[in-house]
């Protein structure tokens, strides 16, 4: 994730895990935080709350700015099944893509905050309540599953 002069930002229900730093590599820098000179004194006042949230050990980027850990959750191995790829064809939103499906009995699933899930503002699926929490993860599933929503884009089914 790359924050670039962005003062007050709020990390809820996501999973930070295998991201790649500025510089291409992998596991450093799962947030990382830049600000341009002119903004230094705005940045250096910045905050990032993290909450109901997966991120990977290296936090190295931006760990002086994050206010509230207490609803990180530990994970020492990754939360997916397979890592995600964008398959053998090398090409991300095609068929062969792996997405990151969840491991059966992570701390990812129902770890979520279900008030924190954006609203239905499209009306995706179609009862004309505009104001109901989004009712379908990024795979057109069911959002909530179980007691609570489950960390990152897709739910458990």
């Amino acid at each position: 994730m790359f924050l670039f002069n962005s003062p007050d930002n709020t990390i809820t229900n996501s999973i930070l895990w295998n991201n790649h730093n500025h510089a291409g590599g992998i596991g450093k820098e799962v947030i990382y935080m830049r600000c341009t000179t002119m903004h230094d004194s705005w940045c250096r006042n910045s905050s990032i709350s993290m909450t109901h949230s997966v991120a990977q050990e290296y936090l190295e980027g931006a760990s002086q700015y994050i206010l509230d850990q207490n609803d990180l959750i530990p994970l020492s191995h990754s939360p997916f099944v397979e890592e995600p790829s964008e398959g053998d064809d090398g090409v991300w939103g095609s068929d062969d893509d792996v997405l990151p499906e969840v491991r059966d009995g992570s701390g990812c699933i129902d770890a979520g905050d279900n008030t924190a899930l954006p609203a239905d503002a499209l009306d995706l699926d179609g009862d004309k309540d505009t104001s109901e929490a989004l009712p379908y993860d990024l795979l057109l599933n069911e959002r909530v599953v179980g007691d609570a929503v489950d960390l990152g884009a897709y739910e458990a089914q």
